[in-house]
């Protein structure tokens, strides 16, 4: 409602028209919409947009801000749109605006799906512990995010000089590595956590390179990662691979 009732503002003057939707997206790594509040993953997101004025760049970085309001004093309290992201952030969703000067705005609000069965945040002593190893901050915040809702533990390393010297601190049930990396790569980093600790459970992943993803991905392989995926990672197949890993 309060959605709508914005886009009937921005036209008041001008009429238009307003379009309202609703529908169930995947959310993959790499998509600009993902965030810290938003990690990767099926979502119910409904959708109105507007053919009214607009916004600039400094006004959507605002608009879910609580008492910041685009409309003239004394026509708005400023609490509506922050307390709709706040309704939403509760509930482990996220809003986003889109839209420019004089070509109208789409916000969306983004709501976990659930299966039926699963069971989300459910973290517990006997949960396992994952070591997230990737140099690309937004990736490791991303998959986070992920692991967190999930119930799991995470630890973080941004390279595998800090993932090794990590695990020798505190061993952990999984550990989720980039291959391509500076200071010491994906691969040498399995080689080296193989090494000194021959049962540890490892995930490869590579989004590139210039031989491509593929080969880094089969080389990983040889190199004693038990499962290898080539991003964007489908949350699904990521969670599905870390149960069968615990079992």
């Amino acid at each position: 409602m309060n959605f709508c009732t914005n886009a009937c503002h921005a036209m008041r003057e001008t009429g238009g028209r307003i379009t309202v939707g609703l529908d169930e997206v995947e959310l993959r790594f790499g998509e600009a919409v993902l965030g810290p509040d938003l990690p990767p993953g099926r979502y119910a997101c409904l959708s109105v947009s507007d053919t009214g004025c607009g916004m600039n760049e400094a006004e959507m970085e605002r608009i879910f801000e609580p008492y910041y309001s685009t409309r003239e004093p004394g026509e708005g309290t400023g609490l509506g749109l922050a307390m709709v992201a706040g309704i939403r952030r509760n509930h482990r969703g996220a809003c986003r605006v889109e839209g420019a000067p004089g070509r109208g705005a789409t916000f969306r609000g983004y709501l976990p799906l659930l299966a039926g069965k699963e069971t989300v945040g459910a973290g517990g002593p006997d949960m396992p512990r994952i070591l997230i190893v990737d140099d690309d901050e937004q990736v490791r915040t991303m998959l986070r995010a992920t692991l967190k809702l999930a119930g799991y533990e995470v630890e973080e390393a941004a390279d595998g000089r800090g993932a090794i010297a990590l695990y020798r601190r505190s061993p952990v049930d999984v550990v989720l590595a980039d291959i391509i990396m500076p200071e010491m790569e994906g691969i040498e980093t399995i080689l080296r956590l193989r090494r000194e600790h021959p049962d540890v459970k490892i995930i490869a992943m590579s989004g590139g390179g210039h031989i491509g993803p593929q080969s880094y991905l089969a080389s990983a392989r040889q190199c004693g990662a038990q499962v290898a995926f080539t991003k964007p990672i489908d949350r699904q197949e990521l969670l599905a691979a870390l149960r069968r890993m615990a079992a």
